[in-house]
């Protein structure tokens, strides 16, 4: 074992620091080789076909083969590939509210998508909860259904499933929430 190995372990397996010193106690005291790379657990994969159909829904529109293929080349996928990785994921999502919000100037740079994803507003949405600022604009002047109350709350910064919603009393998704509403659903969720 060496020092390079024990250090390149510990920055693929930042946030499991106990788990890798355990490993490599076990490893010490039962006289095996230490293996650099088994505690390592694979990227949560998602089928790009629901992150199409995310993007479809951001969009308000079935987005076109041709789109759909050049966006995927933007950020390096290949062609035939089924499954991502969740960071592609939400930055395929991203472009989509990008798109929606800005339909006629260009992508900007990968890099600079990374850095305008986060936004505190946007760390609380996860595939299902994206919206688009226009999307958040019609939400505050018009108010909002309630199948899209968890979106509004997530675009306020707060993680609540539709489940928690039910918890909490008095919410339906086929009710009209209007704006006052929404501000007291918004005061219910910093409160828990």
């Amino acid at each position: 074992m060496t020092y390079r190995s024990l250090r390149d372990y510990f920055q693929a397996n930042e946030y499991k620091l106990e788990e890798v010193f355990d490993k490599y106690c076990e490893r010490v005291n039962s006289s095996e080789t230490f293996v650099a790379y088994e505690v390592t657990q694979q990227p949560k994969k998602i089928a790009l076909s629901e992150v199409e159909n995310c993007c479809n829904r951001i969009m308000n529109r079935e987005i076109s083969r041709n789109c759909w293929a050049s966006w995927k080349q933007y950020l390096g996928i290949p062609k035939y590939e089924r499954f991502v990785d969740e960071g592609k994921a939400s930055l395929l999502t991203y472009m989509a509210c990008w798109r929606q919000d800005h339909p006629t100037q260009r992508f900007p740079s990968v890099n600079q998508l990374l850095v305008m994803m986060r936004n505190w507003s946007r760390t609380a949405m996860s595939i299902e909860t994206a919206s688009s600022a226009l999307m958040w604009h019609q939400w505050q002047m018009q108010g909002c259904l309630g199948r899209d109350l968890h979106r509004y709350l997530a675009a306020c910064g707060y993680k609540v499933s539709p489940r928690t919603l039910y918890k909490w009393g008095d919410f339906s998704k086929r009710r009209h929430y209007s704006v006052s509403e929404l501000a007291k659903w918004k005061e219910k969720a910093s409160k828990r």
